[in-house]
């Protein structure tokens, strides 16, 4: 995964029939460890931010290779 790399899609708890897509912007270059998982923090610029506030955490699965 590299910047620019697609997300989609994305959703947040408060707005459970919403979808957003987007792109990576930044991927934090060391992971935080948990036990055997591994976690990096990346942030995403959405697409369509359309019912989103500031602040609101998004949750979203990245797949390598997958397209939108």
């Amino acid at each position: 995964m590299s910047d620019g790399t697609a997300v989609c899609p994305a959703g947040v708890d408060s707005l459970p029939k919403a979808s957003f897509s987007g792109k990576v912007t930044f991927i934090a270059p060391a992971a935080k460890v948990s036990g055997s998982v591994r976690s990096y923090l990346v942030r995403v610029r959405i697409d369509d931010q359309a019912g989103l506030l500031a602040g609101m955490r998004v949750r979203a699965t990245i797949e390598r290779g997958a397209a939108c």
